[in-house]
């Protein structure tokens, strides 16, 4: 490993006040709950799914999910931060309550976010910058 890898977060650094492990699970039946997300937040929360290897399923354009749901689903969302209005849907289907994982989901973004997940975007975003004053500016002279 580079020294200069060692003074930014790796991702597996981040550590949530609330971890995914610990949100409440699903009472329903089959196991499963469904949240509906904003499509430019699929990205952000598959990466701690997979990251803790618990399984998911994203169903992008659901077509045959009652719209209603999809609206108010997006609009709990725009209601915490507007950097998500007029996104597509996406069902992200779980073992965990679709309350519970949105209250988890909100230390993701926005005011809320959880200040161990600034620091690693923080960082990635300066590890860019620093790249790009390096290697780039160069080519550019």
């Amino acid at each position: 490993m580079f020294e200069e890898d060692k003074k930014y977060m790796k991702f597996s650094d981040i550590k949530l006040k609330q971890p995914l492990s610990d949100v409440k699970r699903t009472d329903k039946i089959n196991n499963h709950d469904t949240l509906v997300i904003p499509e430019n937040f699929l990205n952000t929360i598959t990466r701690f799914f997979e990251a803790a290897n618990i399984e998911y399923q994203a169903i992008e354009n659901p077509k045959f999910y009652p719209q209603d749901k999809l609206k108010a689903g997006l609009q709990r969302f725009e209601d915490e931060n507007e950097y998500f209005a007029y996104e597509d849907p996406v069902l992200f289907v779980t073992q965990y309550d679709a309350d519970a994982l949105f209250n988890w989901a909100k230390q993701l973004y926005g005011e809320t976010m959880d200040a161990s997940y600034r620091k690693y975007l923080d960082d990635r975003h300066r590890q860019g910058e620093e790249y790009y004053e390096k290697y780039v500016r160069q080519l550019e002279e």
